[in-house]
């Protein structure tokens, strides 16, 4: 039985992670934002100094919340 750390190729037929790589889908750890959109300029992003996480981007500050 596979852990819930084990990627996708151990939960998954082989077909369905190729059709999902093909795809873009990919692991949260593999996940790459555009600058454009990660939220790091957002008008309602705190200030660092008055921000409680250690991110700079939404896609941080997710990553950061696990």
């Amino acid at each position: 039985m596979p852990l819930i750390t084990d990627t996708i190729d151990l939960w998954l037929p082989p077909r369905i992670v190729e059709a999902l790589h093909a795809h873009g889908i990919v692991p949260r750890e593999r996940l790459r934002v555009p600058h454009e959109v990660d939220g790091s300029r957002g008008q309602f992003r705190a200030p660092r100094t008055a921000c409680l996480l250690k991110a700079s981007s939404d896609y941080e500050a997710r990553l950061n919340a696990v």
